[in-house]
Formats: C-alpha cells, sequence, structure tokens
C-alpha cells in the first residue's frame, strides 16, 4: 500500500472529507444545502495535499468556512478557479462564528444593526431562543430585541 501524505487520521483530513461530501454526495440529507444549491469543491480542493497546503492545520474549535456562503468552495488559484474567476472562498472560523452564517438563522435589525438572534442575545444579555420566538411570532425587531422601553435603549447604548 501506498502512503501519499499520513494525515487520514487527522482532524484536518476529517474537515476536508466532509467539505467533499457535502459538496458531491447527493444522497446525504442536506444535500439540498449544498448540492441543490450548485454548491462544489474546485479542482484543487478536490486534493487534499492542496488543501493542506492553502490552509494548515485546523485550529481547536475551528470549522471551514466559506468566505462568500454563496459561493463554491474554491481555492483561487486552480485551473478551474482562474477559468470561472472564482475567488479563494475557504477559511478557518471558530465554531461560534460559523453558527452565525447558517441561512436558516433568524436576523434582526436595530438602529441600523443587523444581527443573528444568537448574536443580539449575546449583544443584550437576552435569551436567544426568546428573541428567535417573538421574530417567528410577527413582532417587530425593536420589541423582539426589548427596545419598546427607554432603559432597554440606554441599556444597548452603553454597550456599543
Amino acid at each position: 500500500a501506498s502512503i501519499t501524505h499520513g494525515m487520514s487520521k487527522t482532524p484536518v483530513y476529517s474537515r476536508w472529507s466532509d467539505m467533499l461530501t457535502r459538496a458531491n454526495n447527493s444522497n446525504r440529507k442536506d444535500a439540498q444545502n449544498y448540492i441543490g444549491r450548485g454548491i462544489t469543491a474546485c479542482e484543487g480542493l478536490r486534493k487534499f495535499e492542496n488543501f493542506y497546503a492553502l490552509l494548515s492545520d485546523q485550529p481547536a474549535k475551528y470549522e471551514i468556512d466559506r468566505i462568500d456562503n454563496e459561493g463554491n468552495y474554491s481555492c483561487g488559484s486552480c485551473g478551474e478557479c482562474l477559468s470561472k474567476n472564482w475567488p479563494m472562498n475557504v477559511h478557518w472560523v471558530p465554531k461560534k462564528v460559523n453558527a452565525h452564517n447558517k441561512r436558516n438563522n433568524v436576523e434582526l435589525t436595530y438602529n441600523g444593526e443587523t444581527h443573528c438572534a444568537a448574536e443580539w442575545a449575546e449583544i443584550l444579555g437576552l435569551s436567544p431562543l426568546l428573541i428567535a420566538k417573538r421574530k417567528r411570532s410577527g413582532w417587530p425587531d425593536d420589541e423582539c430585541l426589548g427596545f419598546t422601553h427607554r432603559a432597554s435603549a440606554d441599556r444597548y447604548r452603553r454597550k456599543s
């Protein structure tokens, strides 16, 4: 048996394999979120050694993320990327950041700022589930965030 890189049991290899599965396996239950939207992995990233050369080891508690959530997993430098004008569109991000980038997040805008419910909850010290429940029930964004009272708005301004 030949050994090419000796990294098949590492976390970074597992993340690379997961990325390829999301972009290529139409039997996955979430295939509509990737293949169904036309999201693929460029030819450069289909080879582990290229992926590893581009991103190196996975930092602890980080995940692979597409910089442009609507774009492909792309290296920006392989023949396919150059011919299709695809920029580099992969990087490592903390799990928490990646969770905030999901398309099914509930987003709210207050005072010109837009964040998902979880981010607003962190900013304001509220429950993300309560904020999301209010939003799904049709409440206006300011009321979902508790800005119906002057004290709430003042508390927000102090934290910003």
